[in-house]
């Protein structure tokens, strides 16, 4: 999972309405504070746990000792005001999750690049508006489209077409996405699901 995903899966645990967030203690019968929740969500990975802490941290006021804990057990502390700090952080683990993919995806155009090898960015998602008081819309692409199209000789020097789809390290598809990869290896082209450079050098060879 990812920082975005455990915090979301946090928030859940505690309730819609914060009927099991409690004071005090990290976990109770009845429920858990706001570093409890994590935990409960993943118990065993430790190295998780501390982006999400770091996410939370980042959202909270600063004070001596260990900021999450003041704030959950603050006496005057209330459910909204948690639960628009686990928003904050979930966005703000959305936002370094989308730079960190646009981060591997550089890598990879600059390879492609480098190595010659020809390639486009395909644009999914929509956009609408007005003019001269009439509406438009445009969709890019269909839902699960790869991000990445390459075409390069194979050994025989006839075009081989192979799509990449990129992710944040540890990101995971979409099932429009693994539909996509199907349909696409069903039909004979190649699809790559890349989360580092790594991955595409591994298919492509160097």
């Amino acid at each position: 999972m990812t920082t975005e995903q455990v915090l979301t899966k946090a928030l859940d645990v505690l309730g819609p309405n914060g009927e099991r967030w409690c004071k005090g203690r990290y976990h109770t019968e009845y429920g858990h504070c706001m570093q409890g929740a994590v935990h409960r969500v993943i118990p065993s990975d430790y190295d998780l746990q501390t982006k999400c802490w770091a996410a939370m941290i980042s959202v909270l006021p600063p004070t001596d000792g260990n900021p999450i804990a003041w704030f959950n057990d603050d006496p005057e502390r209330t459910w909204p005001e948690v639960k628009a700090a686990f928003l904050k952080a979930i966005e703000l683990a959305r936002a370094e999750g989308r730079q960190a993919e646009a981060d591997v995806q550089k890598c990879i155009t600059d390879w492609l690049s480098a190595k010659r090898i020809w390639w486009m960015r395909m644009n999914t998602g929509a956009m609408s508006g007005s003019h001269k008081g009439k509406r438009w819309f445009v969709r890019f692409s269909r839902p699960g489209t790869a991000d990445l199209l390459t075409v390069s000789p194979d050994a025989c020097k006839c075009p081989c077409i192979t799509w990449i789809e990129v992710k944040r390290p540890g990101g995971k598809q979409s099932e429009e996405q693994a539909e996509f990869q199907r349909e696409v290896e069903s039909h004979g082209m190649a699809y790559i699901l890349a989360d580092s450079l790594d991955d595409v050098i591994e298919e492509f060879g160097e």
